[in-house]
């Protein structure tokens, strides 16, 4: 054999040997899926209409697959990546459910396993409605790119809805004719407004605030007439008038000042704060008188440290001091009142924030991929922690621009902190007082820079799955929940109300999520016995103060949990007649 061909052989198994090295170290590629269904449109198939998988959750979502319905209203999306997943009608002209019942047909959600295909993930769509007119003021001129706000109204009431997500108001902008055109209106009763505030020039943006008018040339809910919108139609006309000219009673004033050092008196330039009125607003109810003012802005001192406010109504007002970073000041709310003249002189004493700075330690796992985790992790005070500094390679992390108060801490919830939960923090040479201990925090006094910090943290992998098969049907805009209890542990709150507010913040990953074929998956849970309870609502939620009439039906089943392999529960739900709220 020649020396070129025994050479070319030697390099072939380097490469050989290389390619199989990499090979076992890269990790494998998971195996994609489809899903698949037909969309119904008033209860016929509906070709053409464009169909989406979405992953990242509610707050994020990224398409992932998507396709069109063909002529017989079939989908198929295909390369589908495993895992939760929200298949969902991209048609903004059509409409799921009404106005009255939110009822989200046209999205559903799906757990694909690797490779899996999924079909029967129907669909339904209603022709959605249209509601259109034009925005002038009183001398016929058009109001350009305005925000119109249509509004539903609560099943049987003139009271409209407590809204608490984008998804459920609409909002359309006017165009260079004052014409606005609201599109894929679920059936339904609606009120239709424009403005947010009193009719006073504002000079941040240049723009004048509208003030709350409602279609029928009103200014409060009480004449405002409601708009009938069905399915399909267009109903035009609704037009509204607004006047940009204020009271001729109410004047404005300026308010003027500066923010000091509080120990030094000096001036401080680039310190961030934020003003409000006060007057009547926390003693009435908005939601019955939307022409009430809101004054809610930002502002910053200067280069001197000084501060000009203008445009501002008589009234009683507050000053907050914003600490972060780059502005470690606080402050408590400087308050102040405005009757009849320009208000000068204020002067907002504030004192340096303090910082915590500590490690965090993981107690539970020596697991490296787990371990190289911790780096990702932001951590940071209060229940959401969106903002936060993020801890380093070696645990440690510093928090700046704190108020004088216990600073509870966590972790900001994205998928970087999934799995890891706090057990407890304790600090060098000092014993924490009960609240400290209560909220896992750490009390900073004034202008206190807190070190020898530890976050003592444990990293979960229990897993239960499983699949609900219901017995009859879950009624339009029920629900189903899981989650899980420690055995001997005090149980979560199970009221609509509970569960939709705090128990989502105490016990998040104790929670699963349901897809729309039943199946369910608990993840990060520690080893143990727990109480895995299925929670069926079978009436939509409203914010009433009625929530407890109509308590959930509850099954349960009790489970050991171990981070070895995954726990499976399956439950029978019969809706079939009339169900007992507790079934066995």
């Amino acid at each position: 054999m020649s020396r070129p061909i025994r050479k070319a052989i030697a390099i072939l198994i380097v490469l050989a040997a290389a390619y199989e090295a990499s090979a076992q170290t890269e990790p494998k590629a998971r195996l994609a899926g489809s899903i698949s269904g037909t969309v119904i449109l008033s209860g016929k198939p509906a070709p053409g209409v464009k169909v989406v998988a979405l992953h990242g959750g509610r707050y994020q979502p990224k398409p992932v697959s998507a396709a069109r319905t063909d002529d017989d209203g079939h989908y198929e999306l295909r390369d589908v990546p495993p895992g939760d997943c929200q298949v969902a009608v991209d048609a903004p002209s059509f409409a799921s459910g009404s106005a009255e019942a939110d009822s989200l047909t046209a999205s559903k959600a799906i757990k694909l396993e690797e490779g899996e295909s999924v079909d029967g993930i129907d669909l339904e769509i209603s022709p959605g409605g249209v509601i259109t007119g034009r925005v002038t003021e009183a001398n016929g001129r058009p109001v350009i790119d305005e925000t119109v706000d249509i509004a539903p109204l609560e099943e049987g009431r003139d009271k409209e809805k407590q809204i608490y997500s984008f998804d459920d108001r609409f909002w359309f902008k006017t165009d260079d004719r004052g014409v606005y055109r609201a599109y894929g209106l679920p059936a339904g009763r609606y009120r239709v407004k424009v403005g947010s505030g009193s009719g006073r020039a504002k000079p941040k943006f240049g723009r004048v605030d509208l003030s709350v008018t409602y279609y029928s040339v009103a200014t409060d809910r009480a004449k405002a007439e409601v708009v009938e919108v069905a399915a399909g139609s267009e109903t035009t006309d609704i037009n509204i008038k607004v006047n940009r000219s204020p009271a001729p009673s109410t004047k404005d004033y300026s308010v003027t000042g500066r923010i000091v050092d509080g120990q030094t008196g000096k001036a401080l330039p680039g310190v961030s704060f934020s003003y409000e009125n006060t007057t009547d607003y926390n003693d009435r109810d908005r939601e019955e008188d939307d022409s009430l003012e809101r004054i809610s802005e930002h502002a910053e001192t200067d280069s001197k440290g000084q501060f000009r406010i203008g445009g501002l109504p008589p009234g009683k007002y507050k000053i907050e001091v914003y600490t972060h970073e780059k502005s470690p000041w606080y402050a408590k709310a400087f308050n102040f009142e405005i009757s009849s003249s320009n208000v000068q002189g204020l002067e907002v004493r504030v004192r340096q924030a303090g910082s915590i700075s500590g490690v965090v330690v993981l107690e539970n796992t020596s697991d490296p991929a787990v371990v190289a985790k911790i780096s990702q992790l932001k951590i940071g005070v209060g229940l959401s922690s969106y903002s936060g500094a993020l801890v380093n390679k070696d645990g440690s992390f510093h928090l700046t621009g704190l108020g004088p108060r216990v600073h509870p801490l966590s972790f900001s919830w994205d998928g970087n902190s999934e799995g890891f939960v706090i057990l407890r923090v304790e600090r060098d040479e000092a014993e924490l007082d009960k609240a400290e201990q209560m909220l896992r925090g750490i009390k900073v006094g004034p202008g206190e820079n807190v070190t020898g910090v530890r976050v003592i943290v444990a990293h979960y992998t229990g897993v239960v799955r499983g699949q609900i098969n219901i017995e009859g049907a879950l009624p339009a805009g029920g629900s189903l929940e899981v989650s899980a209890t420690p055995v001997n542990q005090p149980k979560k709150d199970t009221s609509w109300a509970g569960s939709k507010r705090l128990g989502v913040l105490l016990s998040r990953f104790r929670r699963g999520t349901v897809d729309a074929r039943g199946r369910f998956v608990i993840k990060h849970l520690p080893p143990g016995e727990y109480e895995i309870n299925l929670d069926a609502y079978l009436t939509p939620w409203k914010d009433d103060g009625k929530s407890d009439e109509d308590p959930p039906v509850t099954v349960t089943r009790v489970v050991i949990v171990s981070d070895v392999e995954e726990a499976q529960v399956d439950f029978v739900l019969d809706l079939s007649k009339t169900p007992r709220r507790k079934q066995p």
